[in-house]
């Protein structure tokens, strides 16, 4: 149980707006977003590094999300062999330099290794995330390749590899992360081959095909549990995760039929759905646009959007990037997700223009980059010089307007072909961006830009725990994030299992001046003559102590002390946290 904070009326009216701000809910300034410049980059002399990116999970289990990068056209002096590399998650973000490279295992030249980088989960179920790294020109016919991750780091040798159903199917060109679809407690993985050709019962090129495998406690199984083709030549058929739109506890899948250029086929996006019998043999939704309008490539990209109205249900992200009508450049459309599957309206498009001619070329799920308590997005257009642009999720209607934008700006250099969002790689509890840049005239380089506020350079909170002269029992422990961060609650709460056993509440002052005052009931350590705020929560319970998102408050220092109090009697004093508020 935890009482709201409360304000006392011993305030001085220069410091009151601080205390109000600490002690009240107000009104969010939207300074938490994602920042300006980017946190971390890396570049390696490695031609096409970054072509493809993802989160690779923890691989080895040390607690930071790792990243993995490929480089598919690397030249290793002699040929174009391809590589992949991981960089590990270090304590406040990544390391620059990769801990584990990933080599070729093929034999085949210009196999585009590392086309694709897949962070897939545990596959295996040991605790670790595994990775894949997908060479679509490998074989003749493509090839995806899995690695385990471990305690003691990932493995550089394919744990688990698999060709493709056919000859120049392009087998691997996207892969990826798909969820436990059939909720066995694996982590499986998605396949597409988009240039498969059908030969039963006649040849038909190009109609493309994707399956899952699954996995299980030796890593994932030799055959898919599901498939799926199209059925007209150059159909392009291709796969990729939708969440979970139902609101059944098992992610769905989104398939994109959006490269036919046959009066055949309409381009469309379809929707299978997962379930404890795997996925879905036939669509459960569908998206149609007719032959007329479909060089406007719908579902060419789609992604899952996250829960952007917190109604419970996964939302999707459709594009049409090559959508053309008047000024208008590239559609992108969100659907919301219900029990009963999307309707057939959008909730949110917006269009791009005639600077950004591919808009929805590139979309990404952030989760919530403005803390706001609803799912954001990302909507880019990678087409130099390039421009990425978040919008915020929220009630309906949905905002038109972006939250954050960022702009390329190199010529010939494209910006944002990949977006990884909705991770947190720094561990300051904030969503952060993931995205490529490269070109003729710039060295190929990932870029990270972190979730955060935008109140200049981001700043640690900080709490420290005091207990004074003579000492109070150290028994008001920290709260979450290691301070009061701004746009948060701060958590610290009364640890009763050897102090006041039978207290019932317990109160927090919260003031702008510390004291070390000795007394019967122990050493105050929050100077009571100056301003200060109370909150109360249940005996051993959290207290609640929100801080708007406003900048004026980094930096500042508070100082906090608890104490408890039973039916009858004073109360008893805890020890005090001394407190500076943080961007993170």
């Amino acid at each position: 149980m935890n009482l709201p904070t409360r304000i006392v009326t011993r305030t001085s009216a220069a410091v009151a707006a601080g205390l109000v701000a600490i002690a009240t809910c107000g009104s969010r300034s939207h300074a938490q977003t994602l920042l300006s410049g980017p946190s971390w980059s890396a570049s390696l002399p490695s031609t096409s590094f970054g072509a493809s990116i993802d989160a690779a999970g923890d691989v080895d289990a040390d607690g930071f999300e790792d990243v993995i990068i490929g480089a598919p056209s690397h030249f290793d002096g002699a040929h174009v062999v391809g590589r992949a590399y991981v960089f590990r998650g270090i304590a406040g973000g990544t390391a620059t330099q990769p801990a584990w490279t990933l080599e070729n295992p093929t034999g085949h030249f210009s196999s585009l290794f590392g086309g694709p980088v897949v962070g897939l989960g545990d596959v295996n179920g040991d605790g670790a995330a595994d990775v894949a790294v997908g060479a679509p020109l490998a074989q003749w016919s493509g090839a995806v390749f899995v690695y385990h991750g471990a305690p003691g780091g990932l493995s550089t040798t394919p744990d688990w590899h698999k060709r493709g159903p056919g000859e120049d199917s392009n087998f691997g060109g996207v892969s990826r992360a798909v969820g436990d679809v059939d909720g066995d407690g694996f982590a499986d993985m998605l396949v597409n081959a988009s240039k498969y050709t059908l030969e039963v019962p006649v040849h038909v090129q190009s109609v493309g095909y994707a399956c899952v495998y699954a996995g299980s406690a030796n890593g994932l199984v030799s055959q898919p549990i599901w498939v799926v083709h199209g059925t007209h030549a150059f159909e392009s058929l291709g796969a990729g995760p939708a969440g979970d739109v139902n609101g059944d506890g098992f992610p769905d899948l989104l398939v994109g039929s959006a490269g036919s250029s046959s009066t055949q086929a309409a381009t469309r996006v379809d929707l299978y759905a997962g379930g404890p019998n795997g996925v879905t043999s036939t669509p459960v939704w569908s998206e149609i646009v007719p032959f007329a309008a479909s060089g406007a490539s719908l579902g060419l990209s789609a992604s899952a959007a996250g829960d952007v109205d917190a109604d419970g249900f996964d939302d999707l992200l459709i594009a049409a990037p090559q959508y053309e009508s008047g000024e208008q450049h590239g559609r992108v459309e969100l659907h919301r997700g219900a029990a009963g599957w999307p309707s057939g309206t959008p909730a949110w498009v917006a269009y791009g223009d005639a600077s950004e001619p591919h808009f929805g070329r590139s979309l990404a799920r952030l989760s919530d980059v403005d803390g706001d308590g609803y799912a954001d997005w990302a909507v880019a257009n990678p087409e130099p010089p390039g421009v990425v642009r978040v919008y915020s999720g929220g009630t309906l209607p949905l905002a038109q307007q972006p939250i954050w934008t960022k702009h390329g700006g190199a010529p010939l250099t494209s910006f944002a072909d990949s977006l990884v969002g909705g991770r947190d790689f720094d561990g300051d509890g904030d969503p952060d961006l993931l995205l490529n840049v490269g070109g003729s005239l710039a060295s190929p380089i990932v870029q990270r830009f972190d979730g955060g506020t935008s109140c200049g350079a981001p700043l640690a909170a900080q709490e420290t725990v005091r207990v004074g002269d003579p000492p109070n029992p150290s028994v008001l422990l920290p709260g979450a994030h290691d301070g009061p961060v701004i746009g948060r609650v701060w958590s610290p709460r009364v640890d009763h299992a050897s102090f006041a056993p039978t207290a019932v509440l317990d109160l927090l002052a919260i003031g702008v001046a510390s004291a070390n005052a000795p007394g019967a009931l122990g050493t105050v350590l929050v100077d009571p003559h100056a301003p200060f705020v109370l909150s109360s929560a249940a005996a051993g319970g959290t207290f609640a102590v929100w801080l708007p998102d406003d900048c004026a408050l980094v930096g500042t220092t508070w100082h906090a002390q608890a104490g408890a109090l039973g039916v009858f009697g004073a109360p008893q004093l805890t020890n005090a946290l001394d407190l500076v508020v943080g961007t993170h």
